[in-house]
């Protein structure tokens, strides 16, 4: 059964993630990723941004992805979602999106991550579509990407995938 979902779950991620971006019409910033920290933590130089009094360019930051966890390090799935984020995002180029609140009390910054600048191909979506992330019980409603992302976990848990598999068996 999972198999069966997994095309139309990945349809949905690629269209739908580029139709939100593109509706709110906010540039993305642009970052090289220089480690995989987890498998939603990524470590990042800014190329450019549109918020430079906020975020500069040439500024190393910590990057968690906003709205999802995924599995803690001693999970079995821990190194199913760092191996699935290190292929995603590894020495590339990565577009983010910053969440309304920025930084975290661990100065991480919370953002979107986007695979282009247009906006196709987030990052936390294809997490959380894969079953490897869950979203985040602190993740706040009137979020722009709420009911996108949570329509990809319910796709998922429905499927039984990755975090979601043993819950159901």
């Amino acid at each position: 059964m999972a198999r069966v979902f997994w095309p139309i779950v990945l349809g949905a991620v690629l269209i739908s993630a580029g139709a939100v971006h593109a509706a709110r019409g906010d540039a993305p910033v642009a970052a090289t990723v220089i480690a995989v920290v987890s498998g939603t933590e990524i470590d990042v130089v800014i190329t450019e941004s549109a918020i430079e009094d906020t975020l500069a360019a040439h500024t190393i930051a910590r990057v968690v992805y906003h709205g999802i966890v995924s599995p803690g390090r001693f999970d079995p799935l821990y190194m199913e979602a760092f191996d699935l984020n290190w292929n995603l995002v590894s020495d590339s180029k990565v577009f983010l999106k910053p969440a309304s609140v920025l930084w975290d009390e661990e100065e991480r910054l919370h953002a979107y991550v986007f695979l282009d600048p247009s906006g196709y191909g987030m990052v936390n979506a294809f997490l959380l579509a894969s079953g490897l992330a869950s979203i985040d019980p602190g993740f706040v409603g009137d979020d722009p990407y709420t009911a996108f992302l949570t329509g990809i976990a319910a796709i998922a848990k429905r499927a039984s995938l990755g975090v979601w598999r043993e819950a159901t068996e």
